[in-house]
Formats: structure tokens, sequence, C-alpha cells
């Protein structure tokens, strides 16, 4: 199984029609190559990583409450 740095650099090395599409065919990040930058266009703003993270658990915290609320309805 490749690492997710062994995918970049797979990537960053290879042309497209040499990539691994389970990634992004199957959500498969873990053993899928997936396309550095792909996303940047996404990024607006930097953060710490700790604000990243905070915002992160933030999120899953509500998802969380939400979905319970939604059960006990």
């Amino acid at each position: 199984m490749r690492s997710w740095l062994a995918s970049v650099v797979l990537c960053a090395a290879c042309g497209p029609e040499l990539l691994d599409s389970t990634a992004v065919v199957d959500g498969d990040v873990e053993s899928g190559s997936v396309m550095a930058g792909q996303s940047v266009g996404m990024v607006t703003r930097e953060q710490s990583v700790k604000d990243i993270l905070d915002e992160l658990v933030a999120q899953a915290v509500d998802a969380l409450v939400a979905r319970e609320a939604a059960g006990a309805a």
C-alpha cells in the first residue's frame, strides 16, 4: 500500500495518464493518488494548525449534536 506522501511524489513525477484514480473514484486517499494542489483554489485564508483543528472539532461536535437531535425527533 502506498503512503499519501508517495502518492503525491508519484503525482509530481508522472503525467496524469499514469496516476491511480482510486482516491478520486473510490475516495481511498490512503492507497490512491491525489493531485497536489487540486483544491488550492478553495483556500481563502492562512490558519495555524491549532485553528484548523479547533474548527474541525467544532464542526464535528455540531454535526454529532444535530445527528443526535434528528434521531430523537
